[in-house]
């Protein structure tokens, strides 16, 4: 794909990828103090329903399209 576009490479940055610890993530939706959060289908975490897998923890509430402070682990289902 062509990555010209993107915020990251504009910058002179590439792609961090968080496996654990605490981060900054994209939220898609909203999510409250700490929510169980899931992978959105556009690639940004949301809260997780039954059923879903996490992968983190809201660290912080906040809104779509915001970036938030996630603690991202083990997870499982919820």
């Amino acid at each position: 794909t062509d990555d010209t576009t993107r915020a990251a490479n504009a910058a002179g940055q590439g792609v961090v990828i968080c496996t654990q610890g605490r981060c900054l993530a994209k939220i898609d939706g909203t999510i409250t103090l700490g929510a169980a959060l899931t992978v959105s289908a556009a690639g940004g975490l949301e809260a997780a329903i039954a059923g879903d897998y996490i992968i983190a923890k809201a660290l912080q509430a906040a809104a779509d399209g915001d970036i938030a402070a996630v603690d991202v682990g083990r997870g499982g289902i919820f």
